[in-house]
């Protein structure tokens, strides 16, 4: 999840014209996912724009983690079909 989202948010701070200050806060805040802070004294658009970044990038970590364990569960099933089937053949 939290590769994810770290790669994500890079990704969306890149297009995002902001000041370094601004980037360093948030690279401190990542930790929290979607709960993490904005700086105070931004103009209302930019904190906007990155608190749609934070929320979209928190979705798609989130995503990623519910594929992995639904192709974990795919997986899983699919050995017990075969293991059942073994020990019913025998």
């Amino acid at each position: 999840m939290f590769h994810a989202f770290n790669s994500c948010i890079e990704n969306r701070l890149n297009q995002l014209t902001i000041p370094v200050e601004v980037r360093q806060f948030l690279s401190a805040e990542r930790i929290k996912l979607a709960a993490a802070d904005i700086p105070q004294g931004l103009n209302e658009e930019t904190r906007r724009s990155i608190k749609q970044a934070i929320d979209e990038c928190f979705v798609f970590g989130f995503r990623r983690v519910m594929l992995v364990g639904a192709g974990l569960a795919l997986t899983g099933s699919l050995m017990a079909g075969l293991v059942i089937r073994s020990r019913e053949s025998r």
